[in-house]
């Protein structure tokens, strides 16, 4: 194990690795690169069938800055919190193992987070595929790239998570421990990473979005997001928005009114009420409604509401294409009639 001269300036990485042999080589090659030199890499290997355990271990061998721990397999939540228990930085970050980093990554955000005595930075994360080429494909996500860097606080967290100037993800980003040494990933769902970002929201008071170095996150059809069955994903995405409403309602309640207007909660909810096969999906709008009400919502979106009713989950995509261009026709009407 490598002997730190301080663990205030350590900055600890935690690597979730399940089967990504041809994939953690180049992953722990960007981390060993890095300019900041002053890490401790952990790779947890999450039971994995192949390689990958011999793989990391080649180069934990190298480099003494890389530890690997191994246990069962029991998926990314428990793979991460494992390090979180292991690790001994002062400076926490999350990588998944078939992605890496851009050389100078670490070094400019740690310096902007100890700048501005922040509580978390994020930084550019690109959507590449194997070989490194950007995805223009807005169905598997967008990329997230600020134009400038920006210091936040805590009162716009939730506005600028809505407008999408805050990624929403958990890799891309390095956290001061301290201040999320309380947080820990749900197990049992998808989507885990989006719940931890929710009570990084609720728990921090200063953040930063960079426009500087690059977080590469590789799309492959074969990792686990593109696993999840549809029922599943529904289910978990349902989860989350109780708790993203929670959360709102608990840690910022001035944002309530806006919450509709830009989220669009209740429509995914009345989606999946009428997705038969998701069990409680009534329970859980039922559960969203009790939080807000349903008349706070704008004509727009109480049209969604009543044609999913009528239509339901199925056939919505083609037939929302059509009625979305038509909308605000339909608005405008009933506007000159409520006027008359």
């Amino acid at each position: 194990m490598a002997h730190y001269q301080s663990n205030n300036d350590l900055v600890s990485i935690i690597i979730p690795a399940y089967n990504l042999q041809g994939y953690i080589s180049k992953c722990l090659r960007s981390l060993s690169c890095q300019t900041y030199r002053h890490l401790e890499i952990l790779v947890i290997d999450d039971g994995s069938t192949d390689g990958t355990f011999e793989e990391a271990s080649e180069f934990s061998s190298k480099d003494d800055r890389i530890r690997i721990i191994k246990q069962s397999n029991q998926g990314a939540a428990s793979a991460r919190n494992n390090g979180i228990r292991n690790c001994h930085g002062n400076y926490l970050m999350f990588v998944d193992g078939d992605d890496w980093l851009e050389d100078s990554t670490i070094e400019l955000n740690l310096s902007l987070l100890k700048e501005k005595n922040a509580d978390w930075v994020e930084f550019p994360i690109k959507r590449v595929n194997d070989a490194g080429i950007l995805i223009e494909n807005k169905e598997i996500g967008q990329h997230f790239i600020p134009e400038k860097t920006t210091v936040i606080e805590r009162d716009s967290f939730i506005k600028l998570f809505f407008n999408k100037t805050l990624s929403g993800l958990v890799c891309g980003a390095i956290y001061k421990t301290e201040s999320v040494a309380n947080i820990h990933f749900p197990y049992g769902t998808y989507y885990e990473d989006s719940f931890y970002f929710l009570d990084v929201l609720a728990t921090t008071n200063i953040g930063i979005v960079s426009n500087s170095g690059s977080y590469y996150y590789l799309n492959r059809p074969s990792s686990s997001q593109h696993k999840i069955v549809e029922g599943e994903r529904l289910k978990s995405k349902a989860t989350y928005n109780i708790k993203l409403i929670e959360t709102i309602n608990n840690f910022f309640p001035s944002n309530i009114p806006d919450l509709f207007e830009t989220y669009d909660a209740i429509y995914f909810f009345y989606r999946l009420q009428y997705a038969k096969r998701i069990k409680d999906s009534k329970e859980c709008f039922l559960k969203i409604r009790e939080h807000t009400g349903i008349r706070n919502i704008s004509f727009k979106n109480r049209m969604k509401i009543i044609i999913y009713e009528l239509i339901g989950y199925k056939n919505i995509i083609s037939v929302f294409k059509h009625i979305s261009t038509n909308i605000d026709t339909l608005e405008r009407v009933f506007s000159f009639k409520n006027k008359r």
